[in-house]
Order: structure tokens, then C-alpha cells, then sequence
């Protein structure tokens, strides 16, 4: 059957969505108000405007909202998902937009019969009235002549705005069908427009689509009402029973349906990749607004659309049906394994701090929405987490296999969690020894509170199962950094663990330890920079062998001077394939010698320098406190032009920087000497907000030529790097709308290769914190905007690995994937 049977007007079952304005079929102006309501509790309510999904509320049973849509007609159509049984259920209203808007926007009368008319006018302006086969007030009432047939009421402003209505002059007792036209072709949902001729309301009128009964109203001489309907031929009829004879009155009209929304289920997701026992939620859109019943190969599935993955690896299909008997399918992928195998060990995936992931094979820009995607779980951790996420897949622990994901707080703590299921830790390990404490943020002067611990992203080595973290403790009045070699499985201490951190000239008290580590040439190096610029400190990086963690390499940025902090934003120290390492420093002092405060700097890996770039005003950057090394380092894959090794960087300054790795250039004498590949100045950074001056704490992301960076107080742009000149775009080629504050962000790319690139980053908000997604190809197309995550941390970094987003802010892991 294709007819959608909905209940009498004058009952609401359960399930029922009922839009109060606009009324159906009528005629508005622009922005319109939509008012909804569903007779349940919604686990949200969501707009769709001519089959585009907008706005989405949350945990209500009311939706109130106005939207802005040009002249002309509209599809309104109103969704909720019941919080209990997890159905969809959906309405439709089809709306004119006009700025003069005439109601009703049709009608038919008998003979000597009145219609109120009213017009609303944008324009604001005076209204007159005319009409033809009757007459009309000034005020809009008219009243039907003597002759039958189809007339016009006519309302025109004084700006020259005309709108005409339509009236049907016919004898009494006859049902006149007003919208859809006999023999036209429409698309669906299908306006059903009826009204009856008489002085006195119908008992009631109904319809029926193809001889099949449907809505009926009572008490009325108007029927209005959006019907779903399947592509073909179809049958329209509307009955009337006149209220003093008792006599039934009909007309028909026989349209065809092409094209429109189809009477038919929409199963979200379509197709999903699982495990052997992992859960997935479906549900179910059915144009119809029926209720659906689930059935499932491969697994089992609740009568709420929880599918249960089985033990048998294959495709499989998930199905929902309604009364209707219409369908909606999805399809199921079993693996025999758990997962790909894909990991995410180190700061932004790669040692070149690319932050893309190209092999997500799930996650796409036609799957990430409002509708699709969302948050899947939340796990509540002890402390602040600066550091990104970082996961393995197929951990063999306590017995099972599992994908983890990896935490670590300001409280010294690593988590390790089933990054599928999320529940209790797998295991969780505090780094802090007997009688020490993390440490308090007024004993330091840190900008990190009210405690430090673990800051800098952990890096992970796959071939050992080992993490490498490091962890800062107060210890009798003393400020101590341990390097924490842990085992992925367990969580505890690999043989020589944990490792002092000292120094000759090393001060722990003044230094903090931001970047995230790097794991290269058998060793694990980690850099250090300051609290708040508390002196006395030096910029350092210290390097432990992977294997012994015998301390092999030490380097201070500003041995004969002070400071030359290395913060980068969080950024991991950068490496090539040769295993040279870069990073970017902050004000300090410079010579080119000992000292590269305020510098690019290439490194070998037992920390000798090798080369440098320093811009030609660097002390007067210092003395404005303008860091360059505010950002991080990105190493671009390698080019086939005439600059095939290239690092690009920026910082407080107004300038991007693109290098030449193999010759970087050393001291600039001048802007324009020719040191640098290219300097592109006032191109990110927004020019109010806080600490406006302060253009750039991030690490550009790179995919398919494009680099993609967040500015301070600015929005997400994207500039193209010419593979043969080794140039950038100096003027955006896409960018996004949501402005994004103090500092920042650091974006990450995921993609199935050259494919379905999605840029992802963290709006950092003391409060609101939010997870933002963008189609790589156009930063002006907004995916996916998710609800406050509450209180953030400065340059938090987005993990998407296996189909799932992980997120850290402040005491949570929050976990996205597809709905």
C-alpha cells in the first residue's frame, strides 16, 4: 500500500508532530516562523527546508524558530526523534513566501457566499483590494456573485506588490478540490487543498489516495493537508458530509507524482563497517511518520534499532518497515578482526605534523551531519587534558582484543580506554610518586590550572607496545620531570622507568614541558619552554634512548643568553626522513652561534644545529613579545618543484613563513633579500579579540596541496601551495563562517586518500567548547557543528581514526561517530 494512513485530526496518538505555524498551504512573508510540537519527549526536533536539514533542538517537545527564505514555494517539514522508543516521526506543511501574502490563498463558495480575506505586507504599505466575479471590501471580505466559475481576488501594495488569491464559485453542496490540479505533475509531499460550498460546516471531510481512506477533519469546510506519496499515477479524492442532510459530497483529481521526498524510509546509517559484537544505533526516517519495525541479518536487533554485530564476518542488511509496507535498508559490514589495524601514535599522526589521516574509511562528508553523526559516549577523567589522544587498534588486554584510545590529565594520570565502547578504563595509572603531588599552578605561575602534570602530547611506539610520557611532580618543594616509558597493555613501568630529567643549567621550576614528544632515530625527544614567561628560563630539548632511556642528546636554545622558549602551541617537534628534527623558538636572545631565540631551527639528531632562520627584526619581535614560536612547525611532503623539502610556520608576527629545508636561509638581512621561499603577511589572525595582536598559535594542516590554518580570533581558511613554484595562495581560496577564539585552533584532515576530505578542530571556549567539521574541497560548506562540550583546553587537538572522533577538554573524553 502507498497511502501514509494518519490518524482524525481531533486525535493525537503518540508519535504525532504538529506544526502550528505557518499553517499548511498558506501564504507568508519572509523570515517565517516555525512552531512545532511533538506529544512526547524528543531526543531532539529538527527542520527541514525544501529537503535541506537546518535546525536541529535538543531534548525538547517544543520547536520555535524563524528562518529566512525567498519568494516562492517552500517544503516545511518537522522531525523528532521519540526518546523512548528512538523512532523518527515527521510532518509536512507546504508554504508560499511573498511579501504580500494573501490568506487563504484558495477557497470556494456558493452563490451569495463571504470569504475573509487578510493580506500581511513585509513592504509595509497600503493595501487595495479588487476581484472578479463578486465584490470586495476594503478590509478583504468578499462576497461571491451569482455566476459559477473561477475567479481572482486581487491585493496589490502602494510599492506595486500584486498577489492574487482563488475563488471558486459553485453551487452549493460542492466540494471543490483546489490544489493538486486535475492531470498535473507534482512532486511529494503532495498539497491536498479541498473546500466545500455550503453556509454551514461539514461533519466532516476525508480523503483517499487510490480508493484507500485517509485523514479526516471534522467540523470544517476546509481541508488542507501534505500527503506523501510514492512516484506514479494516483487517485485524489475528497469526500464532505454535509451537516443537515447527512449526504455525502465528493470530487477527485488524478495526478502524477515525480520526483520529492517519496513516501518511502530512510535507514541512517546506510552502511557501517563493524566488529564481532560491537553495537551500532539505526534509526529510521519514514516520510510517512509511521512507526517502523526492525529486522537484521548477521545480528540481532532491538525493537529500537540497536543492532548487535554477530560472529560471522560478511554483508549483511538491516531492515525497517512500516504499516505501509514501505521499506528502508542498510547495510552491514562484519570484519573478522576487529579493525583495520590503523593507529594514531604521535601529535597530529605523522612526524611531519601533516595532521592528516588518510585512510578513515568510514567518516565522509555525505555521513558527517546533524542527522548522522554525533556524540557516541563520554568518559569523565581526573584532570585537564592538553594532550591529543592517541590510539592503538587490537590490544590484546585482560584477556580480550580491543581498540584503545590513550588519555593523559594534568593530574599525572594515563587512561587507557575502549575506544569503541568507552566504560570503565581498561587501565589507568598515576604517575605521581608516594608523597609528591602534580603541581599547583600559583607554585609555578603557570598559565595552566589549578594543577600541572602530563601537558605535552604523548608519543606511542607500536613495535614495543610503548608509550613514552612525560610527567611534572612537586617533590619536597621541588619541581621534578620524569620521562615514563609504560606499556600499552598494562600501564606499567617498562625496565628503567621512569627516567629523571636533568641538565646541566636545567632550572624544573621555570620550564614547561607543551610540545609533544617525538619518537625518531631509535630515540624519544621531548622540548621544553616556560610558565608565563617567569624568568630565569632557555627554550630545551632533551633526547632518551627509545630502548635504555639513557639520556644521548641535550640542547639549549640560549646558552649564552635567556629564554628562546619552545612552546609551539602544543606542536610536536618535527622530524624528515632522515631524522632531523625542527622546531620553532620563542623571544630570546640571538647570534647565530649559541644562542637561536626567535628562529627556525634544523637540528641533527644528536641536537647539533644544522641550519636556521631567523627574520631580519627578530629583536625587535622579542622586545614586543611577538613569539615566533607561538606555532608549530609543519614539514611539507616532499614537492616536485624547484623547492621539493619545504617547513612552513608562523607565529605572533603577521607573517607566514615558507622555507626552503635544505637551505633555510640563516639570518635575513632584509624582507626581501630572498632567504625564504615566500613571506605572506596579514593573511590569518583576526583584528579584534583577545590578544588581537597575536595572529597565530596553530600548525597548518596539509591535504592535496591545500594548507589549512585557524589564526587567532579567525576563521578556518585554506590556501593553495604551488607544487612547482613552492608558493602559497597570499588570499584564501575557501574559508569558514564560524570565527573562532582566543587563541585558535590546530586543525587535523581526514580522508580515504585523495577522497571525502573532512578538516575537523576545536573551538576553544572557557565554556563552550565546540567540535567543528568542514568539507576539505570548500571551507565554506559547514558539515557538522556539535553542543557545548562545556570548559575547554588551550590548543586541544581533535583524534579521527576508525570512524570516531576523540576529544579532550576539561575532566572529559568525549567520543563522536556515526549515529
Amino acid at each position: 500500500m502507498l497511502l501514509c494512513l494518519l490518524p482524525l485530526a481531533s486525535t493525537a496518538i503518540a508519535g504525532t508532530v504538529t506544526i502550528t505555524s505557518p499553517a499548511n498551504g498558506s501564504s507568508v512573508n519572509s523570515p517565517v516562523h516555525i512552531h512545532a510540537t511533538y506529544n512526547a519527549t524528543a531526543t531532539y526536533m529538527k527542520l527541514w527546508v525544501d529537503h535541506v536539514a537546518t535546525t536541529t533542538q535538543q531534548n525538547t517537545n517544543v520547536f520555535d524558530s524563524f528562518v529566512t527564505l525567498s519568494n516562492g514555494s517552500h517544503l516545511i517539514e518537522l522531525q523528532a526523534k521519540d526518546t523512548a522508543t528512538l523512532q523518527t516521526f515527521t510532518t509536512a506543511a507546504n508554504i508560499t513566501v511573498a511579501t504580500l501574502a494573501v490568506n487563504p490563498p484558495a477557497t470556494s463558495l456558493s452563490p451569495g457566499g463571504t470569504q475573509q480575506f487578510t493580506e500581511n505586507d513585509s513592504a509595509s504599505t497600503a493595501v487595495t483590494w479588487s476581484a472578479t466575479g463578486g465584490t470586495i471590501s476594503n478590509t478583504g471580505l468578499y462576497t461571491a456573485g451569482s455566476t459559477t466559475g473561477t475567479f481572482t481576488v486581487t491585493a496589490k501594495d502602494s510599492v506595486g506588490n500584486t498577489t492574487t488569491a482563488s475563488v471558486v464559485i459553485a453551487p452549493a453542496q460542492t466540494v471543490t478540490i483546489e490544489s493538486p490540479a486535475n492531470n498535473s505533475t507534482v512532486s511529494s509531499p503532495v498539497l491536498v487543498r479541498a473546500t466545500y460550498a455550503s453556509t454551514v460546516a461539514a461533519t466532516y471531510m476525508k480523503m483517499w489516495v487510490d480508493h484507500n481512506p485517509g485523514l479526516a477533519v471534522h467540523n470544517t469546510n476546509t481541508f488542507v493537508t501534505s500527503q506523501y506519496l510514492s512516484n506514479g499515477a494516483h487517485l485524489i479524492e475528497v469526500q464532505a458530509k454535509d451537516a443537515t442532510t447527512g449526504t455525502l459530497f465528493k470530487a477527485s483529481t488524478k495526478i502524477t507524482v515525480s520526483g520529492g521526498s517519496g513516501a518511502g524510509i530512510t535507514v541512517s546509517p546506510s552502511a557501517v563497517t563493524l566488529s564481532s559484537g560491537a553495537m551500532q544505533q539505526f534509526t529510521a526516517l519514514d516520510k510517512a511518520g509511521l512507526p517502523v519495525s526492525w529486522s537484521a541479518t548477521g545480528g540481532t536487533i532491538t525493537i529500537g534499532g540497536q543492532y548487535t554485530a554477530g560472529s560471522t564476518a560478511g554483508t549483511f542488511t538491516v531492515t525497517a518497515l512500516d504499516s505501509n509496507a514501505n521499506k528502508g535498508t542498510a547495510t552491514v559490514t562484519i570484519q573478522g578482526s576487529i579493525s583495520s589495524g590503523l593507529n594514531y601514535t604521535t601529535w597530529k599522526n605523522d612526524n611531519q605534523r601533516t595532521g592528516q589521516q588518510l585512510a578513515e574509511t568510514v567518516l565522509t562528508p555525505a555521513n558527517v551531519n546533524s542527522t548522522h553523526f554525533g556524540l557516541r559516549f563520554s568518559e569523565t577523567v581526573d584532570g585537564k587534558v592538553f594532550a591529543q589522544p592517541l590510539y592503538l587498534s587490537n590490544l590484546s588486554i585482560g584477556g580480550g582484543t580491543h581498540n584503545v584510545v590513550f588519555v593523559a590529565t594534568e593530574h599525572d594520570t594515563v587512561y587507557a580506554f575502549d575506544a569503541d565502547t568507552g566504560g570503565a578504563p581498561l587501565w589507568q595509572v598515576s604517575l605521581i610518586p608516594l608523597g609528591a603531588t602534580t603541581v599547583p599552578q600559583s607554585f609555578v605561575g603557570s598559565i595552566i590550572n589549578p594543577e600541572v602534570g602530563i601537558t605535552g602530547t604523548p608519543v606511542i611506539d607500536p613495535s614495543t607496545d610503548t608509550i613514552y610520557v612525560v610527567g611534572e611532580t612537586l617533590e619536597s618543594n621541588n619541581v621534578v620531570f620524569r620521562l615514563h616509558a609504560l606499556d600499552v597493555t598494562t600501564g606499567n613501568e617498562r625496565p628503567s622507568s621512569p627516567m629523571v630529567i636533568s641538565a646541566s643549567g636545567f632550572q624544573p621550576k621555570e620550564q614547561l614541558q607543551r610540545p609533544g614528544l617525538l619518537l625518531a632515530n631509535g630515540n624519544v625527544y621531548f622540548a621544553l619552554g616556560s610558565h608565563n614567561d617567569i624568568m630565569p628560563y632557555h627554550g630545551w630539548i632533551f633526547g632518551y634512548s627509545a630502548t635504555s632511556l639513557a639520556q644521548v642528546a641535550v640542547w639549549n636554545v640560549t646558552p649564552g643568553g635567556s629564554e628562546g622558549a619552545i612552546w609551539m602551541a602544543g606542536a610536536g617537534i618535527a622530524a624528515d626522513s632522515s631524522g632531523n628534527l625542527y622546531i620553532m623558538t620563542g623571544n630570546g636572545d640571538f647570534d647565530g652561534i649559541t644562542n637561536f631565540g626567535q628562529s627556525f631551527v634544523k637540528l641533527s639528531p644528536t641536537l647539533t644545529v644544522l641550519d636556521y632562520f631567523t627574520p631580519y627584526n627578530w629583536s625587535a619581535q622579542s622586545q614586543a613579545d611577538l613569539d615566533l614560536g607561538s606555532g608549530g612547525v609543519l614539514l611539507v611532503p616532499d614537492q616536485t618543484g624547484s623547492f621539493p623539502h619545504e617547513i612552513i610556520g608562523c607565529g605572533k608576527p603577521t607573517t607566514i613563513w615558507v622555507l626552503n629545508r635544505d637551505k633555510m636561509g640563516g639570518l635575513e638581512p632584509s624582507p626581501t633579500s630572498g632567504q625564504s621561499i615566500q613571506e605572506v603577511n596579514n593573511a590569518v589572525g583576526g583584528v579584534s579579540g583577545n590578544q588581537a595582536d597575536d595572529h597565530c598559535f596553530t600548525t597548518p594542516a596539509f591535504w592535496q596541496q591545500n594548507l589549512y590554518f585557524i589564526g587567532n580570533n579567525d576563521v578556518l581558511k585554506a590556501f593553495h601551495l604551488d607544487p612547482t613554484t613552492g608558493m602559497m595562495t597570499t588570499s584564501a581560496t575557501s574559508q569558514g563562517t564560524l570565527e573562532f577564539q582566543f587563541p585558535g585552533a590546530q586543525p587535523v584532515v581526514s580522508s580515504n586518500g585523495s577522497s571525502n576530505g573532512i578538516v575537523w578542530a576545536l573551538n576553544h571556549s572557557p565554556t563552550d567548547t565546540l567540535l567543528v567539521a568542514y568539507d576539505a574541497t570548500n571551507l565554506a560548506i559547514e558539515l557538522y557543528r556539535s553542543g557545548s562540550l562545556g570548559s575547554g583546553t588551550k590548543w586541544a587537538t581533535p583524534t579521527v581514526v576508525n570512524g570516531k572522533v576523540y576529544v579532550g577538554t576539561v575532566k572529559h573524553l568525549y567520543v563522536f561517530g556515526p549515529m
